[in-house]
């Protein structure tokens, strides 16, 4: 009894063999998904990589305590449970979500002093994403701060 073959699938054809010229053979090759990153992982690396670039204790603390909303803004109100699903508009509802919320310690909205160093962190975070290839929501629009 002859032994079956496993079908090749369309990612394992050698790439000199693909005519890049040819609409349909470029069409058919799978394209390559990274792996997927919850938010507040991501945030985390981040806040480790800028301990090891030699930011205090306390930048890292600060870093911590914005980015965790952050992430819990992304998590759960929005459901994005990965950094690539994030856009630059999840960003920026979260920043208009800032404006209407109110601080934990006083029951006052945040003053915009307070959400605008949200979003120096936030920013701050994000480009280092986007050097590091961990997100694909382009914030290069924006000034860095």
């Amino acid at each position: 009894m002859p032994r079956a073959t496993s079908r090749r699938r369309r990612s394992e054809v050698p790439l000199e063999l693909v005519d890049p010229q040819d609409p349909v053979a470029i069409q058919t090759l799978r394209c390559v998904r990274k792996l997927s990153l919850r938010p507040h992982v991501a945030f985390e690396q981040f806040v480790e990589s800028c301990l090891t670039n030699g930011r205090t204790e306390k930048t890292a603390h600060n870093y911590r305590g914005v980015l965790s909303r952050l992430a819990a803004y992304l998590e759960d109100q929005l459901g994005l449970d990965d950094v690539w699903d994030v856009t630059a508009g999840d960003l920026e509802s979260w920043l208009s979500h800032l404006r209407v919320s109110t601080s934990a310690a006083t029951g006052n909205h945040l003053s915009p002093c307070s959400i605008s160093n949200y979003a120096r962190h936030m920013l701050a975070c994000w480009h280092w994403l986007e050097e590091s290839k961990a997100s694909t929501a382009r914030c290069g629009h924006y000034r860095r701060l």
